[in-house]
């Protein structure tokens, strides 16, 4: 049977933390997992490999939308490793430093609950089934949630400790969580200038000069290929269709079609607090949460910025669940005191029950990860299924959307037409198309994807050559 002693034993060692993520490394490796979902994670591996060439002295990487430093690291890694292995690497490691940086702060709030902070990072964040997830996919997140767990760390030395180094560490880890995803911002204002008015307090040149240097070189590969002619920050840094009227609506129509949720956006914001996918004993946590809490300096930051982040959420067009792992860690700071207060109240019972239940949590957050990993596992496997199957047509132009990144990153060299980019006036006969009409057919109703399908079928007429998986099928344009 599984003890908390000898949980607390194996995290307690220096370095071990370092296991967990290369054993959930070794775990998507052999289930031939690559971290390739969606066309996000493929534009990061695009742009990555460009810049990797570039580094190699190749041309210039070419435009891209997001911040730089999640592909660089990647770019930079693919010099060892395989470039979608890398960046796959990338999102695990930071995945573990933020397990390293969370028992740093939990050790520095609560120095005598070693052994239970061993088994609340091990159960309720390090088999966080969303977490695991959203740490294994070619995206930007995982970076971004380790960044910021740091500046946090940082930042509580610092009002704690008032120590300079402490301001330019938490300066460094909040830039670079800036420019791995803009929306930190919404994060790190808040103790930022908190942080900021007490240096200015006690004010040092030689500080202030360094901590600008080293902001400087957080943004230096923005700056050079910004000068270069290849801009590196093309994307706005506001957010288009931010509203507060989004707050309090549950369907959307944007550029990314028409969404319909089950819960309005201000209530979506906040479901990292009670989520199972997150953290499983949630609404648990959250009764056992006592008012005196806000009387403790960080922890009453904490919720300010959990608030801060939420708000700037429901704003949004979208609901995504991905974008509430930015303040998971502070959801974890946040209910470490319920759990410390339920372990205390179980470690009156018999031992056999207090371990039995330790396993049948173990068991369930495994339950709920293989329920939240299956469909990001399959449609990467889906994406490259397709990819193998449209080898077999080289050199003929294919219609098609939400998919031609990935057969692009898969080496197909077809000419590839976007469905969404335009409507189409001109369909070339002997031409392809690839769609997904199940999935396509409400959230793009009357937008161009589905008006260019439209009339391709009224216009030149489609004969279905092949069924793919997950729903797509591929046409030949008759006429």
């Amino acid at each position: 049977m599984i003890k908390a002693g000898s949980i607390h034993f194996f995290l307690s060692k220096k370095h071990v933390w370092i296991l967990i993520p290369v054993l959930f490394l070794i775990f998507c490796h052999v289930i031939g997992f690559n971290g390739l979902y969606g066309q996000d994670s493929f534009e990061y591996l695009r742009y990555s490999r460009a810049l990797h060439e570039y580094l190699s002295g190749g041309g210039l990487p070419g435009t891209f939308f997001w911040p730089v430093l999640y592909p660089l690291s990647g770019a930079l890694v693919s010099f060892l490793l395989p470039d979608v292995f890398a960046l796959q690497v990338v999102s695990i490691f930071c995945f573990g430093m933020t397990i390293l940086f969370l028992r740093k702060i939990l050790l520095y709030l609560y120095p005598a609950r070693k052994k239970e902070i061993a088994l609340y990072l091990v159960l309720f964040f390090s088999i966080s089934p969303f977490v695991m997830r959203y740490s294994s996919v070619v995206m930007s997140d995982s970076m971004t949630m380790f960044f910021l767990t740091a500046f946090l760390y940082y930042y509580f030395l610092f009002k704690e400790k008032g120590l300079n180094r402490h301001f330019i560490l938490l300066s460094f880890f909040a830039f670079a969580a800036i420019n791995t995803r803009y929306a930190s911002i919404a994060v790190v204002f808040i103790p930022g200038v908190d942080a900021l008015t007490r240096f200015i307090r006690n004010f040092k040149l030689n500080t202030f000069l360094f901590t600008l240097l080293i902001v400087a070189i957080v943004f230096l590969p923005n700056i050079i290929l910004e000068i270069q002619g290849s801009p590196a920050l093309a994307g706005s840094i506001l957010v288009p269709g931010w509203s507060l009227v989004n707050f309090f609506h549950r369907s959307f129509f944007s550029p990314d079609g028409h969404q319909t949720y089950n819960f309005p956006n201000i209530s979506f914001v906040f479901s990292n607090l009670f989520n199972p996918g997150y953290i499983l004993p949630g609404l648990l946590f959250l009764l056992f949460l006592k008012r005196e809490i806000i009387s403790r300096p960080f922890l009453l930051t904490i919720v300010i910025v959990i608030l801060a982040y939420a708000l700037f959420l429901a704003g949004l067009t979208t609901q995504n669940s991905r974008f509430l792992l930015a303040t998971f860690p502070c959801v974890i700071m946040l209910y470490s005191e319920s759990f410390f207060r339920c372990w205390d109240f179980l470690r009156k019972t018999k031992k056999y029950i207090l371990y039995s239940l330790i396993v049948i949590i173990t068991l369930a957050q495994m339950a709920l990860f293989y329920r939240a990993f299956k469909p990001f596992y399959e449609d990467s496997r889906t994406v490259k299924e397709i990819a193998v199957s449209i080898k077999a047509y080289p050199g003929i132009t294919i219609y098609t959307f939400n998919i031609d990144m990935g057969l692009k990153a898969y080496g197909i060299k077809n000419e590839i037409i976007n469905l969404w980019s335009c409507r189409i006036n001109y369909f070339k006969p002997g031409s392809l198309v690839l769609f997904n009409y199940i999935n396509s057919s409400r959230q793009w109703k009357n937008m161009n994807p589905l008006i260019n399908w439209e009339k391709v079928k009224k216009e030149n007429g489609l004969i279905l050559i092949e069924k793919l998986p997950g729903g797509w099928n591929l046409y030949g344009i008759k006429n």
